[in-house]
């Protein structure tokens, strides 16, 4: 970009001008083993109901150094809508299962704004959509280049338009905007989204 437009844009921005039938995002630091895209793929080929394929990752420092593996349950295999929402709402602890390979059609409907958690709504929405699969294999390695502390990392949302430095909790907003989008999800009845929206606010 000729200037900088921030997170939210730069997620949009890419997926906004490819026809691809698939799609992922990788940060320009990040490293894909060899042979994982096409793996990613097949599994997408195999089924309809999968929309996002992504693979078991590590951390890894500035150098390259092997930091820890990445440990998430995401895997949405064999549940059906309400069992899919709740296993991502109540396991959610890291947004890099956003950078697995997915259906361009399936993450063209999600909307992306620029609020607090927007990694998680995402995943959220999109398991709505379709099945979420994590390949057995390490695939993805993570680099970290920024260490920060929680009030660092709430400042630098804050700066970037993603919440008011005055919000007590945060995670107040990203529900609202979580429900506010389920209620608008047209591939499920309204009685299954408000049915949705009640289990979820009990977790």
């Amino acid at each position: 970009q000729k200037q900088t437009i921030g997170i939210i844009e730069n997620f949009k921005y890419p997926l906004s001008i490819t026809n691809s039938k698939y799609f992922m995002w990788l940060g320009a630091h990040d490293i894909i083993s060899k042979g994982y895209i096409e793996d990613a793929v097949n599994v997408l080929e195999s089924t309809q109901t999968n929309v996002l394929v992504y693979p078991g990752g590590v951390t890894i420092d500035e150098n390259g150094n092997l930091l820890n593996e990445i440990i998430d349950d995401y895997d949405t295999t064999g549940l059906n809508l309400e069992q899919r929402l709740l296993r991502i709402a109540k396991n959610f602890n890291n947004g890099y299962v956003i950078h697995g390979v997915l259906k361009t059609e399936v993450v063209k409907k999600i909307p992306f704004e620029n609020v607090f958690g927007t990694d998680f709504l995402a995943v959220l929405l999109i398991a709505a959509l379709g099945n979420i699969k994590r390949m057995p294999a390490i695939g993805f390695q993570r680099r970290l280049i920024r260490s920060e502390t929680q009030f660092e990392q709430r400042e630098r949302h804050a700066n970037a338009g993603m919440l008011k430095k005055t919000q007590i909790n945060p995670f107040s907003l990203l529900a609202a905007n979580l429900f506010k989008h389920i209620i608008k999800i047209k591939e499920i009845s309204i009685t299954d989204r408000f049915f949705l929206i009640f289990k979820l606010k009990q977790i």
